[in-house]
Parts: C-alpha cells; sequence; structure tokens
C-alpha cells in the first residue's frame, strides 16, 4: 500500500512542479527584471514558490522599501543591500500569490488525498488476493530459508553444500523431487480437473457475493414480488363470471385425488388424536371429581370446532382489512388523477410526458414541463362529436373568440360549462382544473374543454337459486350491469359522451339501453314491456357523482366530465327478464359482450367506474 501512495505521489510532483515552476518564473521575473544569469538564481526562484505552499510567505521580501534595499546593480551584487522589488510586482506578486496557494492548497492538496483514497479503496477491494501472495511470500521464505539462525546458519550451508553434491555425483535430477511447497501433478488430466475445481470455488464465491448485495436483492424482491402480482391476476381472471353475452367458456377444473392409502392414514390420525382428546378430558374431569390437587392449571382440551371458528373469524377481520384498503386505494387514486397522468396514452405507443403527483398542480412552477402533443386520427377527421377547429395549429390572437368557453355553445349546441366550476382560458386555450396530465391537444377526446358524458349504474340485488338475497359479513351483495368495451377489453359501466343538442339524462338511457340492452328485443310486444318497466326504473335513478372523471383519455386542455346515475331494482321486478343472458341482457355494436357482474373491491373497470361502483355500495350500504 505504501508503494502504490509514493507511486501515486510521483505522478501528482509531476503535476505540481508544473504550478510550481510557472508561478515561480512569472514572480520572480515581475519583482527583480532583467537580472543576470547564474545557478544560484534557480534557487532563488523555486524558493520562494515551493515554501509558499507551506504558508510562508515572503512578505518581506515583497514590500521591502529603501534604505534597506537598493536600486543600485553594483550594490546588491556586492552583496552588501538585497535588491528592491519593482512598483508593479510588490502589488502583481500578492495577486499572483494568492491564486497560486489557492490552486495548490485547495485544488492539487485535495486531488493528491483523491489519488491516496482511490490507492486505498482499490488495495482494500483486492485485501483477499494480496494476503494470499503475501502469506505465500511468508510461507515460502520460512520453507526455503535455513532453519538455523546466524552464526548457526554455517551449519546448514554445508549440509545444504553437501546434499548438492550427493545429488550431482548421483545424476539426479533435483526437478523431480516431491516438495510439501509445490504441487505436482503426473499427468496434464489432473491438473485441468484441479484447475476446474479452483474455478468453479471461486465462481461460487463470486455469486455469494453478488447475491448479499443491495442491489441484487432488491431484484430478486422485485421479481418476487412481479410474480405474486401475476398469480394474483390469473386469480382474479378465474373468478370474474363466466357467463358473458355470446360465449359460452366453461372453465373445467381437474379434481386432484388424494392417493387411497394417504387418505387412510390420514383418516385413522384424525380418529386418534379425537379419541386422546376425549381421553384427556375424561382424566381431568374425574381428578376434578375426586379432588385431586393439580400442580399447575387445566390445560384446554383441543377443540376443532373452536380452532375452526378462530379461524373464520381471523379470514374475516383480514378480509375486511384488505377491502377497506382497496378503497381506499380506488378513492385515492380518483382523487389523485392516477389514470389521467399515466406513461402511455391509452390506444397509442405514445409515451407522456412523466408528471409526479407532487408536481401536477397548476400552481406550482414547472419550467421544464414540455406536454407532447397528440390528437387522434378520428378526431382530426372532423366527425360531429367533435370540434372543427385545432387551436394549437392557431396563433394566440386568432384563437380568441373562436370557440365560446364557461357557457352554452350555441354554434355547435354542446353545454361548455364545467361541473366544477369556470375553468381557466390561456391563450385561446382551457387548461384542465385537475392539474398537469403530461399530454396536450384532444388526444381521443373530441370537445376542447370539458367533454359531457353519462354513466348510468343499474344495480339489483343478487339472490341464490331460492331467490333469497345473498349476504357477506353482514351485507348485501349487488350485481351491476357490466359491458366489455372493444377498445381496451376492459369491463366499463354502459355509457357513452353526449351529442351535440343532447341532453346529458337522454343520453344515460340511450347508452344504456344500446350498449346493454342491444337497441332493445326485436320483438315489438317484449319491447313495450321493456320500455314500460325501465321507464319506471329511469324515473326513480338518484344522483351518485357529479364532476371530473378520471380518464386515461384526459389531456392539459380536453377532459371527461360525467353524471352517474343508480337505477337500482330493489325487488328484482323490474329486471326480472334480464335474469338470464339471453332473455334480454344483448351486446351492442360498440360492445363486445354485456353481463351481470358482482361488485367486489378488487374488480378491475375502465377509468374512474370503479370508484362510481363504490360510491353505489356505500349508498345501499352493500358489500364491497
Amino acid at each position: 500500500m505504501i508503494g502504490n501512495m509514493v507511486k501515486d505521489l510521483s505522478y501528482f510532483m509531476v503535476i505540481l512542479m508544473v504550478f510550481v515552476t510557472s508561478y515561480a518564473v512569472a514572480s520572480y521575473s515581475i519583482l527583480y527584471p532583467n537580472i543576470s544569469w547564474s545557478w544560484d538564481i534557480v534557487l532563488k526562484v523555486l524558493r520562494m514558490s515551493y515554501w509558499n505552499m507551506y504558508g510562508e510567505l515572503f512578505i518581506e521580501d515583497i514590500e521591502l522599501e529603501e534604505p534597506n534595499c537598493s536600486f543600485d546593480a553594483a550594490i546588491y551584487n556586492a552583496g552588501t543591500l538585497p535588491r528592491c522589488p519593482t512598483e508593479v510586482g510588490r502589488y502583481a506578486t500578492p495577486i499572483l500569490m494568492g491564486i497560486y496557494v489557492l490552486f495548490v492548497n485547495v485544488l492539487l492538496l485535495n486531488l493528491l488525498i483523491a489519488m491516496f483514497s482511490f490507492s486505498i479503496q482499490r488495495i482494500q477491494d483486492r485485501t483477499d488476493q494480496h494476503w494470499n501472495f503475501q502469506r505465500y511470500i511468508l510461507i515460502y521464505e520460512y520453507y526455503s530459508k535455513p532453519p538455523l539462525p546466524s552464526p548457526l546458519i554455517l551449519i546448514s550451508h554445508i549440509f545444504l553444500f553437501i546434499r548438492w553434491c550427493a545429488r550431482t555425483c548421483c545424476n539426479k535430477c533435483l526437478s523431480t523431487n516431491q516438495s510439501d511447497l509445490i504441487k505436482r501433478f503426473s499427468n496434464e488430466r489432473q491438473l485441468i480437473q484441479w484447475e476446474n475445481v479452483i474455478a468453479d470455488a471461486y465462481l461460487h464465491k463470486l455469486e455469494m457475493m453478488d447475491l448479499e448485495r443491495l442491489e441484487i436483492k432488491m431484484q430478486l424482491t422485485h421479481e418476487r414480488l412481479d410474480h405474486l402480482l401475476v398469480r394474483m391476476d390469473e386469480v382474479h381472471e378465474t373468478s370474474q363470471p363466466s357467463q358473458v353475452s355470446g360465449a359460452r367458456n366453461f372453465d373445467i377444473q381437474p379434481i386432484v385425488k388424494m392417493p387411497e392409502q394417504l387418505d387412510k392414514r390420514l383418516r385413522n390420525l384424525e380418529d386418534q388424536v379425537q379419541t386422546s382428546a376425549e381421553s384427556l378430558k375424561w382424566i381431568v374431569n374425574a381428578m376434578k371429581k375426586s379432588k385431586l390437587s393439580l400442580d399447575g392449571p387445566v390445560p384446554e382440551a383441543y377443540d376443532p370446532a373452536k380452532k375452526e371458528k378462530e379461524k373464520l373469524k381471523k379470514e374475516k377481520q383480514q378480509k375486511e382489512q384488505d377491502s377497506m384498503y382497496v378503497q381506499s386505494m380506488i378513492s385515492q387514486q380518483t382523487e389523485t388523477q392516477t389514470k389521467s397522468r399515466s406513461v402511455n396514452y391509452v390506444g397509442t405507443g405514445i409515451k407522456k410526458f412523466p408528471v409526479p403527483e407532487d408536481m401536477a398542480s397548476w400552481g406550482i412552477t414547472w419550467p421544464e414541463y414540455k406536454p407532447v402533443y397528440y390528437e387522434a386520427p378520428e378526431v382530426k377527421a372532423n366527425p360531429s362529436w367533435a370540434d372543427h377547429i385545432d387551436l394549437l395549429e392557431l396563433s394566440p390572437k386568432k384563437r380568441l373568440n373562436k370557440i365560446k368557453f364557461n357557457a352554452y355553445d350555441e354554434s355547435c349546441k354542446y353545454n361548455r360549462t364545467s361541473y366544477l366550476g369556470e375553468y381557466q382560458i390561456i391563450d385561446g386555450i382551457p387548461r384542465n382544473p385537475m392539474g398537469r396530465t403530461g399530454m396536450i391537444g384532444r388526444g381521443l377526446l373530441g370537445r376542447w374543454g370539458p367533454n359531457q358524458a353519462g354513466d348510468p349504474i343499474v344495480t339489483r340485488w343478487k339472490r341464490n337459486a331460492n331467490g333469497q338475497k345473498i349476504l357477506d359479513n353482514g351485507k348485501y351483495v349487488f350485481e351491476f350491469i357490466a359491458i366489455i368495451r372493444s377498445d381496451n377489453k376492459l369491463c366499463s359501466l354502459p355509457g357513452g359522451m353526449v351529442d351535440p343538442g343532447q341532453n346529458v339524462y337522454e343520453c344515460l338511457k340511450a347508452e344504456f339501453k344500446e350498449e346493454a340492452l342491444g337497441g332493445l328485443m326485436d320483438n315489438e310486444e317484449h319491447k313495450k314491456k321493456i320500455k314500460d318497466k325501465l321507464k319506471i326504473m329511469f324515473e326513480e335513478g338518484e344522483l351518485i357523482f357529479k364532476g371530473y372523471a378520471d380518464d386515461p383519455r384526459n389531456t392539459d386542455n380536453a377532459w371527461l366530465e360525467t353524471l352517474v346515475y343508480n337505477y337500482h331494482d330493489n325487488t328484482g321486478e323490474v329486471l326480472h327478464p334480464f335474469q338470464i343472458q339471453n332473455q334480454g341482457l344483448r351486446a351492442g355494436e360498440s360492445v363486445d359482450a354485456v353481463t351481470w357482474l358482482t361488485a367486489r373491491a378488487n374488480m378491475t373497470l375502465h377509468a374512474a367506474h370503479a370508484y362510481f361502483v363504490k360510491l353505489v355500495a356505500d349508498k345501499l350500504n352493500a358489500a364491497f
């Protein structure tokens, strides 16, 4: 280690002498110009700059004045008085000295410390290797050197000389002698085998060291967590209802049968445990009746029913805690725009500008924020449900009054007011009142500003084969009508966007009939009966949510707002024709399938629909 540090010091001295020499020549030539050459000048020039590093500044020599010095060459060459420094040198040299000391003492000395630290760290990383080599040198020294110390070492040398003479006379090769220090192999195969064993041991050691590293532990933890999430998704998918419109997929799980001999032994063991428990209980009762003294309390007998009851109680408590946690996560995600700030824009491979939760608010200054611009081709085609103006392609002056925001727009028969109140218009472009999303433009939404939508939640109580309501943790379980979207294949509520000139309440009914009922029945008589029953149910709807919808289609300039109404069939009479999928529920043209879905906290729904279902569960005081 000392040798490496001396080597580093030698490299450092080369760099240091460049600075020392440069400053020495510059300062001395300014103080004493036009001096005649002599070898003493070399010492005088380097003397001042070298000792400046250690704090010797020679201020008295720089500020020397007459009569303590002289400008006469004859006097200072004779050595009578020292030479006086020049006027320029008296104020220029201290400035150069300050810069020089700053570089040398701060920059270069810290560089030396860093070089020493690097050398020490490098040696420390190879401690085992250095220790092995030094241990080998020590053992080799003990093995090869004569055992007797001076002056008795002469006896050892005489013995070695006699042995060498004897072996030379007998023509014996010294290299064939067996040695305890040097391992020799009779053939190359043994050498290769020995090398493989040592190499495997070394690689195993490196692998164990890698496993101990924090990065590897974190990577293994993430892999296990990913595997666990995949398993949870598989369980969740298998728990989804298998009956959907137009589909008859039945997953038949194989039944694993226990070996007959093992099953018999387990039953015998269970009988023996039960018999032993009853016998111990009888012994304890007999001792109590005979009033025999006991050293300690009577142990509690094993009660399978009690243990099972405690197990069910713990599972129930854990299930309630998990449900509450999932509900809180759903609410938190909706409040913080989790889906609106997703990494990739829905339906495309476009990556949005990443927006952390603490930087989403417009009130926080963020100069580095550079959102990505995107408008879908179907929006640029100017359909009837979209604005025909791209505001971002216009200058700020031309944007003004192009679209009437925060009011009813008569030009396109569309209500541009927001449920959240008045929203900001910056340079003629509306701003998302909930904060940044990482994308500008309209994306997949047709309107600049709020895009009105309606989401009906049609519910009923879940019943068993006998028509009785099903309970879960003391609360009734309810079902709601869900569709499977064609675009992202996710379960969703049968809602949609408000068309120009259409009322939101009309949109709720129209979208439900179109997507969930497939335009109602083909039979006119049945259609009339269904319409009458649905009219009764729709008149009793209750408002669940009114406001901003956390949707992955939202951008900084276009966002979704929705009205969510719950239409609950408490008795089941209105929705009785839709009990079976082939008796009413039919997928419309814009969806893949429609089904009754049991409300659960762990279900995955499109956009913020899981949050809306949670609000319905709270209103109905139902299990979720």
